[in-house]
This record gives structure tokens, C-alpha cells and sequence, in this order.
């Protein structure tokens, strides 16, 4: 029993040695970068028709919605609720005209945020 006390708290022992030496120069500063989360925007209708993404929020009642291009005819739609992704609301929609589309969304967005 002692035995296999001892060989386990070596086995730890060593665990913890190689994980402490790393190859890994301190020298090196590590890059982080800050990406947006997919459900915050910036406040406004910041999207323009040729975006791959349209993102706008309706901070009142603490919604966004997303929708994302798929291809020329073809526009997933997401919405989320404080942080909430109410994925029973996911739609792809098809045969969308994009001048259309976006006159549709953008009307829906300035309507939490008119334009000053």
C-alpha cells in the first residue's frame, strides 16, 4: 500500500515538472486579440447592403438580429434576447432579392434608431 502511495505521489510529482517546463520562451509576448461576440452591435444601423452581415440592436427591449448572407439569393436569420440565442427563430431564408431585403431590414432597424 505504502508503495503504491509513494509511486503515485511521484508520478504527480513529475506530472507537475513537466507541465512547469515549457519550450515556451517568456521572452515572446502572447497576441491577444478582442473579437465582438456574435450577439453584441454597436448601437445604430451601421450595415450597408454590400456587408456580408447585417447586425443591429434594439437596446429597449435588449434584442438583435443578424442576418448573414449565405450567397446572392440566400440570408440566415438570428435573433437573440439579452444573451439569449433563440434558436427556435432560425430561419434561412431563399429567393430574396438583396435591394429588397435590405430596404426591409433597414426600415425595421431605423425604427429603433432613427436617423438624427
Amino acid at each position: 500500500m505504502k508503495i503504491k502511495l509513494i509511486v503515485g505521489a511521484i508520478a504527480l510529482a513529475m506530472s507537475f515538472g513537466f507541465v512547469a517546463c515549457s519550450d515556451d520562451s517568456s521572452d515572446n509576448p502572447v497576441e491577444v486579440v478582442k473579437t465582438q461576440p456574435k450577439n453584441e452591435v454597436e448601437p445604430g444601423c451601421n450595415f450597408k447592403k454590400e456587408d456580408n452581415v447585417w447586425k443591429y440592436s434594439a437596446t429597449t427591449w435588449n434584442f438583435i438580429e443578424i442576418y448573414t448572407w449565405v450567397d446572392e439569393t440566400s440570408v440566415h436569420y438570428e435573433e437573440y434576447m439579452n444573451s439569449y440565442h433563440m434558436e427556435e427563430l432560425d430561419t434561412t431564408f431563399t429567393d430574396v432579392n438583396r435591394d429588397e431585403k435590405f430596404e426591409e431590414v433597414m426600415d425595421d432597424c431605423l425604427g429603433y434608431w432613427p436617423e438624427d
